[in-house]
């Protein structure tokens, strides 16, 4: 089973919304929206977890495989970083990346990616500017190639 965590108001949601998974969960970018997505973790005990978050900095001609998340959030805390295992790859319209910022997504990937650390988590960052039916086309591919 796959579960999609993706932040609620952005292209992310809209994103999701269009998957053909298992399970999706929309959270709000805060404390609750990550303990909710962590708790649904939880409960479910899904095989893969896709996160997603909306991207709108520069490099945004493609959709943000991020492979690295850190400790710091909003400038606070020690910036220890750890690899995302992940289990999506490259494809059409998807690339790597490792600077996830330090923002909701960067938190939940480090929440995800600490408290269970033999789950496979993969992270999409998405451009604001992509249409969601180019970005969703780009992913199903992805998850069907996984």
């Amino acid at each position: 089973m796959i579960l999609i965590i993706a932040f609620k108001g952005t292209i992310a949601e809209t994103v999701a919304d269009r998957l053909k998974v298992d399970e999706k969960i929309i959270i709000n970018s805060s404390e609750s929206g990550i303990k909710s997505a962590l708790q649904k973790i939880k409960e479910l005990n899904p095989s893969k977890v896709l996160g997603m978050g909306m991207y709108s900095g520069r490099d945004t001609d493609m959709i943000r495989l991020e492979l690295k998340c850190s400790s710091r959030f909003r400038n606070n805390g020690d910036n220890s970083k750890i690899n995302i295992k992940s289990w999506l790859n490259d494809s059409k319209g998807i690339k790597s990346a490792s600077g996830i910022g330090n923002s909701w997504c960067n938190k939940l990937s480090w929440e995800i990616t600490n408290s269970f650390p033999d789950m496979p988590y993969s992270f999409l960052h998405i451009p604001k500017s992509f249409s969601s039916t180019q970005a969703a086309d780009c992913i199903q591919v992805a998850i069907k190639g996984s």
